[in-house]
């Protein structure tokens, strides 16, 4: 199984990480590991994803604004169909009077589009306008928009398309009385894009089955008609989708922050009061990245009519064009401040050292990225019962404001599942490279011996200790111990050598002459003995003479 552990480090930027594998009289064989009868372990790979700490005392400012007249703080922006009002140094927020109206069509689709992959352009994407009655060929099918009055808001249509390596495109127009926003939930079998008006709201190339609130977009509607453009991408099986509109759900009012957001970990902080309980939204603009569509984050106002401090967290991985700040109506409002630190990271590692690795199962086969059920990871065998040290340089180390968060899994996927790690210790360090493990204990006690009165081999331990915490002369080591072993056979060689033993053996004689030899030698014997021989024949022709055989 696997460790996670969640723990913090007073260090804002971590260059290595230490961990400890300690002997224990509780565990078979005193381990460090739990392996039944046996007491090794087997840490199949180390994973840490490093975060900045939640403390916004280390955080540097982004922005910070008073809002205590109607004049609106820059770069905030009043959304349409908004206005402010002025409170005690305070900003009350309230919808306009005009009444905004949304007409939603029905659906429209045409497809498959067989043999179209997700980021492949054809029909509708190509196309600048909708015309309902435009036919498209494609691989000798004429395919053409087909309406869909059936398929209905907020009903999920997961198996309505089957043609594997697809795409098939859904069309809705909609009608807005003034600008406005409107949020639509998704869900597609298998990847999805978002279309506004031609423009890109979201790409999404993932493999799932179509569900509720997969992805949710907000709509920056003009006045007058938009299109509103979905592709459904289907790998293999049944594929479909689901659409909701937010269309019953009131707009709320709010901010737009007007200038590029760059990357970052941010957090945005407000002081508020209100009369109701109601959703805090904040919704990222041109926020998709590598399929990522977090495009919004909430919290909730007390509906108790004092001022609270609240808080969202929200982090963007690619700089953004606008961030929409919405609040319920009559929310009162103080200040606003935004702060930002580093983005979460999750840390590569190289220089793997240890004390000790069993023999194919080298400390460094931890951080390659492989897990196997064997021969790969970090083990000791046969050296249980000790206390054993490794230790992971970061490649690219991370600069936080302030400590550093982190998620530490420690994967252990030995085929028994019984070789975990008994107990162990993690360090970090942001000591500069080379990182190692530092110095064991054993070897701590050695140096609290005066030199002169050390034996030989604690001189030894000392002398193996620094050789084994130098990372180059441990790599140098291990490529002159290979180099040692002496050369495989040569193949063509054995194969030679082979054929030359073969050829030396005597060749066997053929039968006939083995027999012929046989007579030879027969006859040779026989000839040496006349008499003998002269006296079987006699015997032999009386013993078949029929006359002998009746006078006898």
């Amino acid at each position: 199984g696997s460790y996670k552990i969640a723990s913090s480090s007073v260090v804002n930027r971590v260059t290595g990480i230490r961990i400890e594998a300690m002997k224990d009289n509780r565990l078979p064989r005193k381990g460090p590991g739990r392996a039944p009868n046996d007491g090794n372990f087997v840490l199949s790979e180390l994973e840490v994803i490093a975060s900045p700490s939640k403390d916004l005392n280390h955080w540097g400012k982004f922005h910070a604004s008073k809002w205590e007249t109607i004049k609106i703080p820059a770069p905030w922006k009043l959304n349409i169909g908004a206005k402010v009002t002025e409170g005690n140094q305070s900003v009350i927020l309230e919808k306009m009077n005009e009444k905004n109206h949304i007409a939603l069509g029905n659906f429209f689709h045409v497809g498959p589009f067989k043999g179209v992959s997700f980021d492949q352009k054809v029909g509708p994407e190509l196309d600048s306008d909708f015309l309902r009655e435009k036919t498209y060929e494609h691989v000798g099918n004429s395919l053409r928009w087909v309406s869909k009055p059936e398929w209905k808001d907020a009903e999920l249509y997961n198996s309505v398309f089957s043609a594997e390596n697809s795409s098939n495109y859904l069309l809705k127009e909609i009608e807005a009385s003034n600008e406005m926003d409107l949020p639509i939930s998704l869900g597609s079998d298998d990847g999805i894009k978002v279309f506004l008006n031609g423009k890109t709201l979201l790409a999404n190339n993932i493999g799932r089955g179509a569900a509720p609130d997969q992805e949710k977009v907000v709509l920056k509607l003009k006045k007058g008609k938009n299109i509103l453009l979905l592709k459904i991408h289907n790998g293999g099986g049944p594929s479909g989708f689901y659409f909701k509109s937010g269309i019953s759900q009131s707009i709320l009012p709010g901010f737009t922050w007007s200038q590029k957001m760059p990357a970052g970990s941010f957090v945005l902080t407000f002081k508020a009061k209100s009369v109701v309980e109601g959703d805090v939204r904040l919704v990222l603009g041109g926020s998709v990245t590598n399929g990522k569509t977090n495009s919004s984050y909430l919290t909730k106002v007390k509906g108790d009519q004092s001022w609270h401090d609240y808080r969202i967290d929200f982090t963007l991985e690619k700089p953004i064009a606008d961030l929409q700040f919405l609040l319920p109506e009559k929310t009162e409002l103080k200040n606003i401040d935004i702060y930002r630190n580093g983005l979460p990271q999750k840390l590569s590692f190289e220089n793997a050292l240890a004390t000790y690795s069993q023999n194919g199962y080298a400390v460094a086969t931890a951080i390659d990225g492989k897990r196997t059920p064997s021969g790969n990871g970090w083990a000791i065998s046969p050296r249980m019962g000790n206390t054993h040290y490794a230790s992971f340089q970061v490649k690219k180390p991370i600069n936080f404001n302030g400590p550093t968060e982190l998620e530490i899994l420690l994967k252990q996927e030995f085929q028994s599942g019984k070789h975990s790690l008994g107990r162990f210790r993690v360090a970090v360090t942001d000591l500069n490279k080379p990182i190692s493990y530092g110095l064991p204990e054993e070897i701590l006690e050695i140096f609290g011996v005066a030199q002169d009165k050390r034996s030989s081999k604690q001189n030894k331990k000392i002398s193996d200790a620094f050789k084994n915490a130098n990372p180059e002369r441990v790599e140098l080591s291990n490529a002159l111990a290979e180099a040692n072993k002496p050369l495989p056979k040569d193949p063509k060689l054995t194969k030679l050598e082979t054929e030359l033993s073969n050829a030396e053996k005597p060749l066997p004689l053929p039968p006939e002459v083995a027999r012929l030899r046989r007579a030879l030698l027969l006859s040779e014997k026989q000839l040496a003995n006349k008499r003998v021989i002269g006296a079987q024949d006699l015997t032999w022709a009386l013993i078949n003479t029929p006359a002998f055989l009746f006078n006898r």
